[in-house]
């Protein structure tokens, strides 16, 4: 039986080239939260240009195998916040 989730979900690609724990967090949403639950990939401090370890190009790839919506988000540059939240939350 699926648990009352919240109906919208975003997974957060920060800083991990390694795409498992991505894969395991959108199975976990898929089991236990509500269906048709808004789902949206979003990378992370995209304002660290220096320390970037996931290109956009992986995580667009990412996105598009779990056929979700990728954004790129900086709270600290206040970038994509607000278009994250607005997509999550229609």
């Amino acid at each position: 039986m699926k648990s009352p989730l919240p109906v919208c979900s975003s997974l957060v690609c920060a800083a991990t080239p390694n795409s498992t724990d991505i894969k395991t967090w959108h199975s976990q949403i898929d089991q236990h939260a509500s269906t048709g639950v808004n789902k949206i990939l979003i990378g992370n401090k995209c304002d660290w240009d220096e320390k970037r370890v996931v290109s956009v190009e992986q995580g667009r790839d990412l996105a598009d195998e779990f056929g979700l919506r990728f954004l790129e988000t900086s709270a600290k540059a206040n970038e994509g916040v607000e278009e994250a939240f607005f997509t999550l939350a229609r």
